[in-house]
Protein backbone atom coordinates (compact mmCIF):
# COMPACT_ATOMS: atom_id res chain seq x y z
CA UNK A 1 0.00 0.00 0.00
CA UNK A 2 1.37 3.55 -1.01
CA UNK A 3 1.54 5.73 2.14
CA UNK A 4 -1.41 7.53 2.83
CA UNK A 5 -1.33 11.40 2.34
CA UNK A 6 -4.64 12.31 4.09
CA UNK A 7 -5.37 10.41 7.17
CA UNK A 8 -4.38 7.27 9.22
CA UNK A 9 -6.28 4.24 9.64
CA UNK A 10 -3.83 3.07 12.39
CA UNK A 11 -6.01 5.42 14.61
CA UNK A 12 -9.05 4.50 13.84
CA UNK A 13 -8.09 0.99 14.67
CA UNK A 14 -6.39 1.69 17.54
CA UNK A 15 -9.84 2.76 18.48
CA UNK A 16 -12.14 0.65 17.18
CA UNK A 17 -10.50 -2.20 16.29
CA UNK A 18 -8.64 -3.46 13.04
CA UNK A 19 -12.02 -5.71 12.37
CA UNK A 20 -14.48 -2.23 12.42
CA UNK A 21 -11.80 0.15 10.44
CA UNK A 22 -13.92 -0.65 7.27
CA UNK A 23 -17.09 0.48 8.53
CA UNK A 24 -16.25 3.41 10.31
CA UNK A 25 -14.31 5.11 7.75
CA UNK A 26 -17.40 4.08 5.46
CA UNK A 27 -19.72 6.04 7.67
CA UNK A 28 -17.03 8.46 7.85
CA UNK A 29 -17.66 9.49 4.09
CA UNK A 30 -21.07 9.47 4.60
CA UNK A 31 -21.09 12.07 7.02
CA UNK A 32 -18.38 13.69 5.71
CA UNK A 33 -20.81 14.07 2.69
CA UNK A 34 -23.15 15.30 4.72
CA UNK A 35 -21.49 17.66 6.82
CA UNK A 36 -19.76 19.11 3.94
CA UNK A 37 -23.00 20.20 2.32
CA UNK A 38 -24.37 21.74 5.53
CA UNK A 39 -20.97 23.87 5.77
CA UNK A 40 -21.24 24.78 1.83
CA UNK A 41 -24.78 25.85 2.71
CA UNK A 42 -24.49 27.47 5.81
CA UNK A 43 -21.53 29.05 4.52
CA UNK A 44 -23.65 30.59 1.60
CA UNK A 45 -26.29 31.72 3.73
CA UNK A 46 -23.91 33.60 5.66
CA UNK A 47 -24.87 31.80 8.50
CA UNK A 48 -21.44 32.09 10.79
CA UNK A 49 -22.93 30.70 13.77
CA UNK A 50 -23.73 27.36 12.17
CA UNK A 51 -20.61 27.10 10.16
CA UNK A 52 -18.49 27.70 13.51
CA UNK A 53 -21.06 24.57 15.18
CA UNK A 54 -19.93 22.46 11.98
CA UNK A 55 -16.42 23.19 11.75
CA UNK A 56 -16.22 21.75 15.16
CA UNK A 57 -18.39 18.72 14.49
CA UNK A 58 -15.95 18.25 11.18
CA UNK A 59 -12.81 19.09 13.08
CA UNK A 60 -13.44 16.23 16.04
CA UNK A 61 -14.63 13.55 13.01
CA UNK A 62 -10.83 14.31 11.50
CA UNK A 63 -9.27 14.19 14.08
CA UNK A 64 -10.49 10.48 14.86
CA UNK A 65 -9.84 9.25 11.52
CA UNK A 66 -5.93 10.77 11.82
CA UNK A 67 -7.13 13.06 9.15
CA UNK A 68 -5.32 16.09 11.52
CA UNK A 69 -4.09 18.64 8.60
CA UNK A 70 -7.91 19.20 7.73
CA UNK A 71 -8.66 19.02 11.52
CA UNK A 72 -6.69 21.92 12.20
CA UNK A 73 -8.20 23.99 8.78
CA UNK A 74 -11.65 23.63 10.49
CA UNK A 75 -10.40 24.78 13.77
CA UNK A 76 -9.14 27.55 12.45
CA UNK A 77 -12.61 28.43 10.71
CA UNK A 78 -14.16 27.41 13.85
CA UNK A 79 -11.50 30.02 15.21
CA UNK A 80 -12.18 32.58 12.97
CA UNK A 81 -15.76 32.26 13.01
CA UNK A 82 -15.56 33.82 16.50
CA UNK A 83 -14.20 36.81 15.09
CA UNK A 84 -17.55 39.58 15.09
CA UNK A 85 -15.61 42.13 12.90
CA UNK A 86 -15.02 39.85 9.71
CA UNK A 87 -17.81 37.41 8.66
CA UNK A 88 -15.47 34.04 7.25
CA UNK A 89 -18.39 33.12 4.98
CA UNK A 90 -17.08 35.92 2.64
CA UNK A 91 -13.72 33.78 2.35
CA UNK A 92 -15.13 31.93 -0.53
CA UNK A 93 -11.61 30.42 -1.56
CA UNK A 94 -11.18 29.32 1.74
CA UNK A 95 -14.74 27.15 1.44
CA UNK A 96 -12.87 25.74 -2.13
CA UNK A 97 -10.24 24.89 -0.33
CA UNK A 98 -11.95 22.81 2.33
CA UNK A 99 -13.96 21.18 -0.43
CA UNK A 100 -11.01 20.02 -2.42
CA UNK A 101 -9.19 18.48 0.71
CA UNK A 102 -12.34 16.80 1.03
CA UNK A 103 -13.24 15.29 -2.53
CA UNK A 104 -8.79 14.22 -1.88
CA UNK A 105 -9.40 12.63 1.37
CA UNK A 106 -12.75 10.70 -0.26
CA UNK A 107 -10.48 9.50 -2.90
CA UNK A 108 -7.66 8.39 -0.86
CA UNK A 109 -10.24 6.84 1.80
CA UNK A 110 -12.21 5.07 -1.07
CA UNK A 111 -8.95 3.64 -2.54
CA UNK A 112 -7.83 2.71 0.83
CA UNK A 113 -11.46 0.34 1.09
CA UNK A 114 -10.93 -1.16 -2.25
CA UNK A 115 -7.46 -2.18 -1.58
CA UNK A 116 -8.09 -3.66 1.35
CA UNK A 117 -10.68 -6.02 0.43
Amino acid sequence: MTDLQYFQPERVADMVGEENVGEMLSGYLTSLEESLSQLRSYWTEGDVQHVRMTSHRMKSSARFIGADELAEEFQKIETDSLNEAENICEQTTRLSMVEQWCHQLTLEINHYLDSAH
